[in-house]
């Protein structure tokens, strides 16, 4: 698209002067005088409205509105990011701050986080919400307890978050109780892994018990790095929480409770999983990681595969389907 054609906000002061402009979809800080900040998402609308975070504003006003109370609005060039959540709102609190965050994608989508005024971007207690009223009455909740020294009441929230660490001790995410991590491997492997709560120094990570502090030690060792599953990704119903390439082939393993068979393995060109093919399915989760590690084994020794059959005496092959292009 040609530079000179694209749709540009402009900020106006009361003057009506030009202030700053900014492209479609850009995004603007506002700052009020007690330290409080509101990230917000613009939208061109016309030459004399703006749309920001799905409210729509004229631009008249916006400048009436910012002189009568004290505040600024000003660009932001580089939204900041926690955990795939984009911070919308950040509230000073005593020697915290209190944010606001959003992720679209996740089934809870809105979360409040706080974090020490000397270490600005290292949040923790993460209290997540399905809707935005709920979690924006968390944020003036939980500054008001921080202000006035008294413990913030979570309510009828899931507050059993669990945290991780880095090999120093230092907080890298929270996500909730029952939420899934990312792990990568060097050799390229990924693994989706649930977690639950079990207290607040361990969790259990795909059924296994960890201290905190040990898995970010082994993971360290094996050279894994970790992160929030902020998009899972879901074939005919199965979701992919397991991937392997080897040889220009990458090997899934998916996985749908409730089904009849509610492991499978599938097989596609490296980087295609709208064409995965072969699809072998398993009742056991034992015997559907049997079949990953066999079938990776045989790509990667470039030898033909053959299905891994369940040792359970019932013999019975697993049904080979696919899932069509």
């Amino acid at each position: 698209m040609d530079i000179s054609q694209e749709k540009m906000i402009s900020f106006i002061g009361t003057d009506q002067n030009t202030l700053f402009t900014i492209p479609d979809g850009g995004n603007v800080v506002i700052t009020h005088s007690s330290g409080e900040q509101y990230f917000m998402r613009c939208r061109y609308v016309d030459e004399k409205h703006v749309e920001m975070d799905g409210t729509q504003h004229s631009f008249h006003q916006l400048a009436a509105t910012a002189a009568e109370a004290g505040t600024t609005i000003a660009p932001d060039p580089t939204p900041e990011f926690n955990a795939g959540c984009r911070i919308v709102a950040r509230k000073p609190a005593e020697d915290l701050f209190i944010v606001l965050a959003h992720n679209p994608r996740s089934p809870t989508p809105w979360v409040t986080w706080q974090a020490g005024r000397d270490t600005p971007t290292d949040y923790y207690w993460g209290v997540y919400r399905a809707e935005r009223v709920d979690a924006v009455a968390d944020l003036d909740r939980r500054a008001r307890s921080a202000t006035r020294g008294i413990p913030y009441d979570t309510g009828n929230t899931n507050d059993k978050q669990i945290r991780f660490i880095d090999p120093q001790y230092k907080t890298l995410f929270t996500i909730p109780d029952g939420g899934s991590i990312v792990i990568s491997y060097p050799d390229g492997e990924e693994r989706v892994a649930e977690c639950k709560h079990l207290d607040e120094c361990h969790t259990a990570v795909d059924g296994d018990c960890y201290h905190i502090c040990q898995f970010a030690e082994i993971m360290q060792r094996c050279g894994a790095t970790y992160e929030p599953e902020t998009a899972p990704v879901f074939v005919d119903g199965y979701h992919l929480v397991r991937a392997k390439s080897e040889r220009g082939q990458t090997i899934f393993l998916g996985h749908k409770p409730g089904a009849e068979m509610p492991w499978v393995t599938w097989q596609a060109g490296q980087g295609a999983v709208t064409r995965i093919r072969d699809g072998h399915y398993y009742s056991k989760k034992y015997d559907a990681r049997m079949a990953f590690d066999r079938r990776t084994f045989a790509v990667r020794d470039g030898r033909p595969y053959v299905p891994h059959v369940p040792e359970d005496g019932t013999g019975k092959q697993p049904k080979d389907v696919g899932v069509p292009e």
